[in-house]
C-alpha cells in the first residue's frame, strides 16, 4: 500500500479505528471515544499515554497514528514505531500498519522480512489489505530475497496461505521440498495441516519422502487421516506411502482413523492390508478403538485354503449339465447366457478351465451385452480376470471387446487388469481410435488417475477432439478432476484450446472454482482473458462463483476486470453485488468505477440494487456518484429510498 494512502488524516483514522470491534479489556473509555470523533485531540492524549502504557493495544495504535501524522504531537516515526510494535500481537490494525510502513520504506527504514512478518500476522487474522499487499511484495522478491533461510520461510508461508503458483515459483528459486522447520515439518507437512489440498496435490507429484516425520512423529498420513482429510489420505495411500508407519504413541494411521471415528478412511487402510494388530502406547488396538467410536468395519482375517480334489468326470458332467439347465430355463436370471459366463459368474473355476480346453468363445456376450472378462471384472475378480486374458491372448485385438474391457477395468479402478490389458495388445490401433473410445477418456470420465498414470507413458495424450471439441484437458477441467488435469498439463498438451461453446480449460477451472487447476495452467501460460461464446471470462467465472483465491491468481496474472460479457457486465459489476473481499481486490487495480452496462448501470447502482451496504461503502471511498442514473433515469437514492441505512451512507459523502 503506498504511504500517501497510509498517511489519512487522523482524525479520518480515529472515527474508524476507536470504533473498532475489540476485546471489552481493551476498549477506549466512551469520552476518550467522542473526543477522538470529535477532533478533541489534545484532551484525548492524556487518557491515550496512560492507557498505551498500561498495555491497552487500541491506545497503542491510536496514538502511533498521532505521532505518524504529526497533529497534536511532534511527528516521530520511531515512537510510532515502538507503540505499533507493542500493539501488533493484539491489534490486526496495528501489525498491518507496521507491515507496511517497513515495506514502504518512507518513515521507516525498509525491512522486507519484517514487513513480510507483521502482514502475515495481520493476513491470517483476517485482513484483506494485509494479504494484497503481501502479493506486491512476493512480486518484488524474484531477485530479493536476502538468504536461503528467509526463501525458505517465505516458501513455508506460501504453502499455508494455500498460493500454489508462488509457491512454486519460489521452489524455483531454491525453496527446498524436503527442509524441516523447528516443528520438524516438511513442506508437505505444512500443507496437509493447514489442509492446502491444492498445495499438497502438487508436493505429492514431486521426487520427496511422503514418509517424512515431524517432531511427534507424524508422518503426512498420519495427519491428513486425524484431519478426516479422505481425498489426500487417498493420493498418499495410491502413491505408496507407508500404511504402517508409527508415531512417538506408537500409533498408526488405521489407529488415528479410527480415533477420529471414520469408517471410510480407515476400511480403505483394511482393505490395503494395514497392520490391524498393531497396538498404541496405552495397549490398544485399531478394533478396540473403532468399538468405542461405534463404527463397523470389516477386518480381515487370514484363512487357511484347503486343497481341493480335482473333480470327477461325473462330477463335471453333473455341474455342466446344471448350467446348461440355467441357460435354457426361462425363470434362471442366467437365462440365454453362454455356460461360460454363467460358470464365471458363479467362480466355478474348475468348470472354467474346462469350457476354455474345449473351446468356447470368450468373446460370445450374455444378454446384457458382456463377455466373460467384463462379467470377471465387474464382479471384482481380479485374479479370475487376469486368467482369462492370459486364455484370451489370441484373440484380444478384436477392437469392440477391448475397448468394452478397457471401460469395464477402468470404471472399477482396476489398475491390474488395465496393466494386463497393456501387456497383451497391440496399443498402436488404440492410438487411432476417436477420442472418446480411448481408455485414458474413460479414466478421466471415471475418475481414475492411477489409471490415468498407467496408461500415459504406452498411450500419449495428443490434442485430438470429440464432437464438442473438447480434448483430454478439457474434459478433464470440465468435470474437475483436479490429479488428471495436473498430469494433462505436465504432459505438454496444449492449454488454449476451445470447446464448442468457446470454453477453454482455464474457463472451466475458474467455472468450479478448482484453484489448483487454475495455478497449473496459469503457469503454463494460458490466456488469461480467453472468453466464451457469450464474453464470460475465467475472471468473470471467478466472480461469479465467489472464488476469491480464482480472482487473486487471475488479477495477478494480469486479467482484465473492465472486460465485459455480452449483457455488459464487467468483473467489477459482478463483485458489486455482495462480494466485498472481491470488490476489494478489483478495485485496487485502478478500475473505471463509473463504467456502466447494457442497462446503463454503474457498479454503484448495482451495489445499491443489490443491498450490499459493504459494496456500496468500498464504492464510495473509492469515489463513486451517487447521482448517476440508469436507462430509467434512477439514481442510488431513489434505489435506496427504502433502506434507510443505505441512505445514510449515500448521503454521508
Amino acid at each position: 500500500m503506498a504511504l500517501n494512502k497510509l498517511k489519512l488524516s487522523v482524525l479520518g483514522y480515529l472515527a474508524f479505528s476507536c470504533l473498532m470491534p475489540v476485546n471489552a479489556a481493551e476498549r477506549l473509555p466512551v469520552e476518550v471515544q467522542q473526543q477522538l470523533l470529535s477532533g478533541d485531540h489534545s484532551q484525548a492524549l492524556t487518557q491515550l499515554r496512560e492507557l498505551a502504557t498500561a498495555g491497552n493495544s487500541l491506545a497503542q495504535y491510536q496514538l502511533a497514528l498521532f505521532y505518524l501524522d504529526g497533529q497534536a504531537v511532534t511527528q516521530s516515526a520511531k515512537q510510532a514505531e515502538q507503540l505499533l510494535l507493542q500493539a501488533a500481537d493484539k491489534n490486526n490494525k496495528a501489525s498491518y500498519l507496521l507491515g507496511s510502513l517497513y515495506a514502504s520504506g518512507k518513515q521507516l527504514n525498509r525491512n522486507l522480512p519484517e514487513a513480510r512478518r507483521y502482514l502475515e500476522q495481520s493476513d491470517n487474522d483476517g485482513n484483506a489489505m494485509a494479504g494484497q499487499l503481501l502479493d506486491q511484495l512476493f512480486a518484488q522478491t524474484d531477485t530479493s530475497v536476502e538468504n536461503s533461510q528467509q526463501l525458505q520461510h517465505l516458501f513455508e508461508q506460501m504453502i499455508k496461505r494455500g498460493e500454489l503458483v508462488k509457491a512454486i515459483k519460489l521452489h524455483q528459486q531454491g525453496a527446498l521440498l524436503d527442509a524441516k522447520n523447528a516443528d520438524g515439518d516438511t513442506p508437505l507437512l505444512i500443507a496437509v495441516k493447514n489442509k492446502q489440498d491444492d498445495v499438497a496435490l502438487w508436493l505429492m507429484q514431486q521426487p520427496l519422502n511422503l514418509d517424512d516425520q515431524d517432531i511427534s512423529g507424524n508422518s503426512a498420513l498420519h495427519t491428513a487421516v486425524a484431519n478426516n482429510q479422505a481425498n489426500v489420505s487417498n493420493i498418499l495411500i495410491r502413491n505408496k506411502a507407508n500404511i504402517n508407519i508409527t508415531n512417538n504413541k506408537k500409533q498408526t494411521p488405521l489407529i488415528l482413523a479410527t480415533i477420529a471415528g471414520n469408517s471410510a478412511i480407515a476400511q480403505n487402510l483394511i482393505n490395503k492390508d494395514a497392520n490391524t494388530s498393531t497396538r498404541d502406547v496405552t495397549g490398544k488396538a485399531a478394533i478396540n478403538y473403532a468399538a468405542l467410536a461405534g463404527i463397523d468395519l470389516i477386518f480381515n482375517v487370514a484363512q487357511a485354503s484347503e486343497d481341493k480334489q480335482p473333480l470327477s468326470e461325473e462330477q463335471l458332467n453333473i455341474r455342466l449339465q446344471a448350467l446348461t439347465q440355467q441357460a435354457t430355463d426361462e425363470k434362471s436370471p442366467y437365462y440365454n447366457w453362454p455356460v461360460l459366463s454363467i460358470a464365471v459368474a458363479q467362480k466355478q473355476s474348475e468348470l472354467i478351465d474346462h469350457l476354455i480346453v474345449a473351446g468356447q468363445d470368450l468373446w460370445q456376450t450374455n444378454p446384457q451385452n458382456d463377455n466373460v472378462l467384463a462379467i470377471a471384472i465387474n464382479s471384482g475378480e481380479t485374479e479370475l480376470a487376469l486368467a482369462l486374458l492370459q486364455h484370451s491372448e489370441s484373440g484380444i485385438s478384436q477392437q469392440d471387446p477391448l475397448t468394452e474391457l478397457f471401460e469395464v477395468a477402468i470404471k472399477q479402478n482396476n489398475a491390474e487388469v488395465v496393466a494386463k490389458l497393456l501387456e497383451l495388445t497391440d496399443v498402436e490401433p488404440l492410438k487411432k481410435l476417436p477420442i472418446e473410445q480411448t481408455p485414458l477418456w474413460f479414466a478421466i470420465l471415471h475418475d481414475t488417475p492411477d489409471i490415468a498414470k498407467l496408461l500415459m507413458p504406452k498411450l500419449p495424450p495428443d490434442n485430438r477432439l470429440d464432437a464438442l471439441q473438447r480434448s483430454y484437458l478439457l474434459l478433464a477441467a470440465e468435470l474437475n478432476r483436479s490429479e488428471i488435469s495436473l498430469l494433462l498439463v505436465a504432459s505438454g498438451l496444449e492449454v488454449n484450446q476451445q470447446d464448442v461453446k468457446g470454453r477453454s480449460a482455464l474457463w472451466y477451472a475458474a467455472n468450479l472454482g478448482n484453484s489448483a487447476t487454475m495455478n497449473i495452467l496459469l503457469y503454463k501460460n494460458s490466456v488469461v482473458d480467453m472468453p466464451d461464446e457469450e464474453g464470460y471470462t475465467p475472471l468473470l467465472q471467478s466472480v461469479i462463483n465467489d472464488c476469491l483465491e480464482c480472482v487473486k491468481a487471475l488479477l495477478m496474472k494480469g486479467a482484465d476486470a473492465e472486460l465485459q460479457s455480452s449483457n455488459g457486465n464487467s468483473a467489477l459489476m459482478l463483485a458489486a453485488q455482495g462480494k466485498d473481499k472481491i470488490l476489494q481486490l478489483i478495485l485496487a487495480q485502478q478500475v473505471d468505477i463509473q463504467s456502466r452496462n447494457n442497462q446503463s448501470q454503474t457498479p454503484l447502482l448495482l451495489a445499491v440494487k443489490s443491498n450490499s451496504l459493504g459494496c456500496v461503502k468500498l464504492l464510495l471511498e473509492a469515489g463513486a456518484n451517487p447521482e448517476r442514473k440508469n436507462s430509467n433515469g434512477e439514481n442510488s437514492f431513489d434505489l435506496a429510498k427504502s433502506n434507510q441505512a443505505m441512505l445514510t451512507l449515500l448521503e454521508a459523502v
